[in-house]
């Protein structure tokens, strides 16, 4: 059922091939003036493209720091803007650079901490221009600080949003940070001009944010069809006009998998890509403007297509997300939001018997309080939690690089993807398993069903090749009947399966104890459990843990999984093994309290303040 459209003229103006509205042309103007300026940007109202074309207008003998909060807007920015003056990067880019002109050699997801406590040396720049300031991190503060400091006078730019900070992972107080970092001479304007949405939506969304929202475009539809309806719908459309949003385990997995099934000319590995994992980046894959996007809410920050299906856009699903541990309300609604704001031409609202969420559900406040499910994974504690507990947690450990193995450093280069579908996950699963006598990958299929224990195990699977059980557990963690029906076998070649024998037999016998059962539990005082983290460490020898990994670079999050293990299973001394090119580091615990204490801190975001358990 569409919604009515009212129309509405604009006050645009077309300057240089782009097209500025009044807001837009004042906020050049206070820009080009030299002053300070804080913009709050609703939803859709062209601020990259406005920074952008403000780039092009500061004169040439000024240098310009553009500074965003990932790669994708990097590349982005770096294809639009001409002037010649402007560096633009992202915070981990800049760090990276920075560093390798000083002679120092980092790892990019550790380059801005390395940054920090190296304290470089950096150009002069006369402006720093700072796109989606809301998604600024007590890190990224540090850097910033260290920019200003080291270029006194300079001009500052921030334009974001705070109703569309949608990432719950830094204590940081955002909004007090970039006013104390701007001054108090400062102009702060908003752009209220929504040229992505019409009217109707706009205003929804301006009620339930209270803020002036306001919708302009004309050719932005909004309809409500059933699941069905939007499979007929579809069926026919260009893939690359095609974003959906919603759970992985509802409707939108199921339309995927019938599309792929039904109408694959149209929808398949090559025309759809269909994330597989909650956190940000990190996968082989990424959408590009050939492709339709199957996506989650929490992941629909900076996507645009002429047609926007969301799914789950139902109370129960709120509901079920506002009962998760540690939900925070306003970053719960600032998602659902973003979520609904994502098409151009046409935002279909799926529904089935429960009726969509309403205005008045999607404004009250129903968190529970709740803190911890009764059991998660050791592979998952540490996602989504406060960047700085992590690092807290991290700087508990000792973390060593080894040269243990003969052969050195060299990487196996492994096809990570086939078209558009990330082997990541099913490589991981193979390395570990192929090689060790004792490894029965029905463990890892039945570990799966404990901790997911709404869905049930085809019995059969067990009996089938191991590749095999391999896509179907990851067809079952991906809700992607893709990883069953269209990936081409093998997914690892002869040649490769030899060259990791050989990788892992120079430090650990197929014979080796391996799936090595672990918990730790998590008490509110001594006696009284709150909840229980299970994992299986890889391998056990001689007391040591070893974790075995294959990715370029490993994430601090990588070292206190395995820390875990150790403590869990009682052992003095971890390696983590990056078999993707033969990096090994140790890692030790020298406070076992102190380190446990602060990872209870970290996964229960401050919820727990100590550590209750056996150590």
């Amino acid at each position: 059922m569409a919604l009515p459209i009212k129309r509405k003229s604009e006050d645009r103006k077309k300057t240089s091939g782009i097209t500025l509205s009044n807001e837009q042309m004042l906020f050049v103007k206070h820009a080009l003036e030299g002053k300070n300026i804080l913009v709050n940007a609703c939803i859709g109202s062209g601020k990259t493209s406005s920074i952008q074309y403000l780039c092009d207008q500061i004169p040439e003998e000024k240098s310009i720091l553009y500074l965003t909060y990932n790669k994708l807007l990097k590349i982005d920015a770096k294809k639009k803007i001409k002037n010649k003056n402007v560096m633009v990067q992202n915070y981990h880019g800049f760090a990276y650079w920075i560093l390798l002109k000083s002679g120092v050699t980092p790892g990019y997801a550790d380059s801005v901490t390395k940054f920090i406590n190296a304290e470089p040396i950096i150009p002069y720049y006369d402006v720093l221009i700072i796109d989606e300031y809301q998604d600024i991190e007590t890190e990224l503060s540090l850097l910033l600080e260290y920019i200003k400091k080291n270029n006194p006078g300079i001009q500052i730019i921030a334009v974001g949003d705070m109703d569309q900070k949608i990432y719950d992972k830094t204590s940081l107080d955002v909004d007090a940070f970039i006013h104390s970092f701007l001054g108090e001479d400062i102009v702060e304007m908003s752009f209220t001009k929504c040229f992505r949405l019409s009217d109707d939506i706009a205003e929804m969304l301006s009620r339930v944010w209270e803020k002036p929202i306001v919708g302009v475009n004309e050719n932005c539809q909004v309809d409500q069809m059933t699941v069905s309806e939007v499979k007929e719908f579809l069926k026919d459309k260009k893939p690359k006009d095609v974003l959906c949003l919603g759970s992985r385990t509802g409707d939108m997995s199921k339309l995927l998998n019938d599309l792929e099934a039904e109408y694959p000319d149209q929808y398949n590995k090559k025309t759809v890509f269909a994330s597989i994992r909650n956190k940000d980046g990190g996968g082989a894959t990424e959408p590009n403007t050939r492709t339709a996007i199957f996506t989650t809410f929490d992941s629909s920050k900076g996507l645009e297509r002429p047609i926007c299906v969301i799914f789950d856009w139902t109370y129960d699903y709120w509901l079920t997300r506002m009962r998760k541990p540690n939900q925070s309300y306003t970053i719960l609604k600032n998602i659902f939001c973003v979520a609904a704001s994502r098409g151009k031409e046409q935002i279909i609202f799926v529904s089935r018997d429960d009726s969509l969420l309403t205005e008045d559900e999607l404004m009250t406040d129903q968190t529970t309080g709740k803190y911890f499910d009764e059991m998660m994974s050791i592979d998952d504690m540490f996602d989504f939690k406060y960047k700085e507990d992590i690092e807290d947690a991290y700087n508990c450990l000792n973390v060593t690089k080894k040269s243990i193995t003969k052969s050195g450093k060299s990487d196996i280069n492994i096809e990570e993807n086939d078209e558009m579908i990330d082997l990541t996950p099913c490589i991981i699963k193979f390395l570990k398993t192929f090689y060790f006598d004792k490894y029965d990958f029905s463990k890892d299929i039945d570990h799966y069903f404990k901790i997911h224990k709404d869905f049930k195990c085809d019995s059969r699977v067990k009996d089938a090749p191991l590749e095999e059980q391999i896509l179907y557990l990851v067809s079952m963690e991906t809700r992607q009947n893709r990883y069953r029906t269209q990936v081409e076998l093998p997914f690892i070649k002869q040649f490769e399966k030899n060259q990791l024998e050989f990788r892992i037999g120079e430090l650990l016998a197929k014979s080796e104890e391996v799936q090595i059962p672990c918990e730790i539990t998590f008490n509110n005082q001594p006696g009284d459990k709150l909840f229980s983290v299970v994992g299986l460490a890889d391998v056990v020898k001689d007391d040591v843990v070893y974790d075995l990994s294959f990715m370029s670079q490993f994430s601090h999050q990588n070292y206190l999984v395995t820390a875990c293990h150790m403590i869990a299973l009682g052992k003095e001394q971890g390696y983590l093994w990056n078999l993707y090119n033969n990096e090994i580091y140790s890692v030790e615990i020298p406070d076992r309290q102190r380190f446990m204490d602060a990872v209870a801190v970290a996964i229960t975001k401050g919820k727990l303040k100590k550590y209750y358990g056996d150590l």
